[in-house]
């Protein structure tokens, strides 16, 4: 029998020092390196958890550690990293590809751990993405060796190669020995490749188990990773860097020109994206619709019909209409989408019945829409603008960018501004889009303690407008100050320096069959005495005239109230799925699949 090696106790060659701990021969060294041998154990047993450290102290070999060495030993027993693990990653990434291929039904990942073997399977669904199953088989190393010891932190000290002062911890090999030859038959499916992960590396019991292991399961890779405990949140996110095997694309309404709509399936989750990276999207609820947006992710074959595409999950989410939203998206760990920023719900209707609901048309009437806005600076200013940004904003989301609505800009201050230039800004009308782009420059100017605005000015220049025959024509004024008076009055608020007559203007509005809706706030003047009066008195009338057709507090006005009253909403109540949001392409990272337009099935 070969002689034992007075520091590990493993059988020590004939000629050499120890193989496992390096040990010299030199008995002088034994009980210095008998407890540094033992301080390395101690510190793998205890997988960094200081009170298990504290705990084995006592109980290693030689005079009691120092706290300085057993710092130093903590250092000294971290694994160097694997340098063959690279290979074994790229090995692993390979045979996770070929689950996508159908090359491979399974991969098995078998985990040896400081408490025993793992076993988890990883497939691939019907939507193309690599999965971890259920909770594998466990094999505890107590039951592949009765002899350990009862308590997990002695028995992963034993299994670590500490010798320390226990009784029976002397013979490492034979421990080895009776794990390996236990290794228990795994009984794998057809079709299935295995990784080995070693999550126990410098444990000078289990090396030997762990090469055992390679070699009898024939294992395509080892990976080595250090784990304190269960290894499937580990071998869950090598699964999960695998790629996307079909494209994952989100359905959305689009409506073409002449009002015919189509479903517009766009790439969330493009073939070859990973899995564990998330996404961004950014979608637009339609105003119109009473019912709540599903998002459905679908994967459909090229050129199918939209009653052949294959749901993977249909949610509903609480947005708000009319109203842009960036939503974020990960495939779980169960390769469920999970969305992020939004409240969603289980779908009431399926597949089936969602496209039913989808309109075939959408009524492509044209509309001419001005909004006028006030933009002395106020309580209530910010608020204003803001608003004005918004309807234009949903506005061209809801006409994608379509003739079908044409919108106008007039931006107004007070005479009292600029005493030599203009205090009207006109753009448009145009496309919402490039409206929406000069709303963004508009800022707010200070107060000139004036009691008016120029409204009468905007009055004009929608009474002048270049309005399309057959168009609606409608006209939102934001704002509370009145209009400046047509001559000097005994107010000290300076008439138009143009002699305009707001009420004149608001008639030739009314005539041309212009709808005239004010978003109307209280200017918060106070009592006015004096010949401040007749400001204060011109307010309400001017502008429930200036609103003939629909006035709103600010306060109570929201976009799909506005986009109601100027008739710039197109879908039915019952119309299921948004649109993309007009600015940023949907998704947010970049697609490497194109998009196709189909046309909704009958």
């Amino acid at each position: 029998m070969s002689p034992h090696c007075a520091v590990c106790r493993f059988p020590l060659p004939a000629a050499t020092g120890c193989l496992v701990c390096t040990w010299d021969r030199d008995p002088a060294s034994v009980p210095a390196d008998g407890r540094a041998w033992d301080l390395r154990a101690a510190h793998l047993a205890a997988g960094g958890d200081e009170q298990s450290v504290a705990r084995l102290r006592d109980a290693l070999r030689g005079t009691r550690a120092s706290d300085d060495e057993v710092t130093a030993a903590g250092l000294r027993a971290r694994p160097a990293a694997d340098p063959g693990n690279a290979h074994a990653l790229a090995v692993t990434a390979d045979l996770l590809r070929a689950l996508l291929t159908g090359e491979l039904r399974t991969v098995a990942f078998l985990c040896l751990l400081p408490d025993g073997l793992e076993l988890h399977l990883a497939d691939v669904n019907r939507f193309g993405i690599a999965r971890l199953g259920p909770a594998g088989r466990q094999w505890p190393w107590h039951d592949l060796d009765p002899a350990l010891p009862a308590d997990p932190l002695s028995r992963r000290f034993l299994l670590a190669g500490g010798i320390g002062t226990v009784d029976g911890q002397d013979d490492p090999a034979r421990t080895a020995r009776t794990i390996t030859a236990a290794l228990p038959g795994l009984a794998l499916p057809r079709g299935c490749a295995l990784v080995l992960v070693d999550g126990v590396p410098g444990w000078a019991v289990l090396r030997g188990v762990v090469a055992e292991a390679h070699r009898r399961y024939r294992a395509s890779a080892t990976l080595v990773y250090p784990l304190a405990g269960p290894a499937r949140a580990v071998v869950e996110a090598l699964v999960r860097q695998s790629p996307v095997g079909r494209a994952h694309e989100l359905v959305l309404l689009e409506p073409a020109t002449d009002g015919t709509v189509f479903l517009h399936p766009v790439p969330v989750f493009p073939e070859g994206h990973r899995v564990c990276d998330p996404i961004e999207f950014q979608i637009y609820p339609p105003v119109g619709a009473a019912v709540p947006t599903s998002l459905a992710l679908v994967v459909r074959d090229a050129g199918s019909r939209p009653s052949a595409w294959e749901p993977v999950d249909i949610v509903t989410a609480d947005l708000s209409p009319g109203r842009p939203a960036r939503i974020g998206v990960t495939l779980g760990a169960d390769a469920r989408p999970v969305y992020n920023g939004v409240t969603t719900a289980p779908a009431a209707l399926s597949w089936p019945e969602l496209i039913r609901s989808v309109p075939r048309t959408l009524p492509a009437r044209p509309v001419d829409v001005l909004l006028a806005v006030e933009l002395c600076d106020g309580q209530e200013a910010g608020l204003r603008l803001a608003l004005v940004r918004d309807a234009i904003t949903a506005i061209a989301n809801e006409t994608r960018d379509t003739e079908w609505v044409r919108v106008g800009l007039l931006a107004y201050g007070q005479h009292s501004d600029l005493p030599d230039g203009e205090v009207l800004q006109v753009v448009g009308p145009d496309r919402p889009g490039a409206v929406r782009a000069a709303a963004d420059g508009l800022t707010l100017r200070a107060n000139r303690h004036d009691y008016a605005a120029a409204v009468e000015d905007a009055l004009a220049a929608a009474t002048g407008a270049t309005w399309r025959p057959g168009a609606g024509r409608v006209l939102i004024t934001f704002g509370s100050r009145p209009p400046y008076p047509r001559v000097a009055g005994p107010e000290r608020t300076r008439p138009c320096p143009a002699g305009r007559d707001w009420s004149t203007e608001a008639a030739r509005l009314g005539r041309a069959g212009v709808r005239r809706i004010a978003v109307w706030s209280d200017p918060l003047w106070g009592p006015l005495h004096g010949a401040d009066r007749p400001a204060g008195e011109r307010v309400a009338f001017a502008w429930n005239l200036i609103g003939a057709d629909g006035r709103v507090p600010l306060a109570d006005a929201t976009v799909p109230l506005l986009l109601g009253l100027a008739g710039v909403t197109f879908v039915p109540p019952n119309a299921p799925f948004p649109y993309a949001a007009a600015g940023p392409a949907v998704p947010s990272t970049t697609s490497t699949l194109p998009s196709s337009t189909f046309r909704r099935s009958a």
